[in-house]
């Protein structure tokens, strides 16, 4: 396991790693459509936020009629990261540890008792 955490970390250097690892596995689109011109958007701008903020990924539309529309569309749009405040690294890395952490389980036993003919049941 710990092999292939260290080989997973080692993919996931940074967030545009994480990004392209995402759309390797199929959970975060290559392109979309814009909102606009319904054209096909498959490159990803990284957009800096203000200080203390978190960069983000956006497909943004550079056509001349959609500029000045902010045409940005999240790359997390319609998928279950989409509200998350954490970086895809360490989304993925939380999911890679969850699923192979090995979760106590509880065993219920069973209290029955077999009466012999003859004997009699304490209550």
């Amino acid at each position: 396991m710990w092999c292939e955490l260290v080989s997973t970390v080692k993919k996931l250097v940074t967030e545009q790693d994480s990004l392209n690892y995402c759309q390797e596995l199929g959970l975060i689109a290559k392109s979309v459509k814009c909102p606009t011109c319904k054209c096909d958007l498959n490159k990803v701008y990284r957009i800096q936020k203000r200080a203390g903020r978190r960069e983000t990924h956006k497909f943004q539309c550079n056509k001349l009629k959609c500029c000045g529309k902010h045409n940005q569309v999240p790359v997390r749009k319609g998928v279950w990261l989409e509200e998350s405040k954490l970086s895809l690294r360490k989304n993925l890395l939380l999911i890679y540890s969850f699923v192979h952490t090995k979760l106590p389980t509880t065993t219920k036993f069973s209290t029955t008792t077999q009466l012999k003919p003859g004997d009699e049941k304490v209550v």
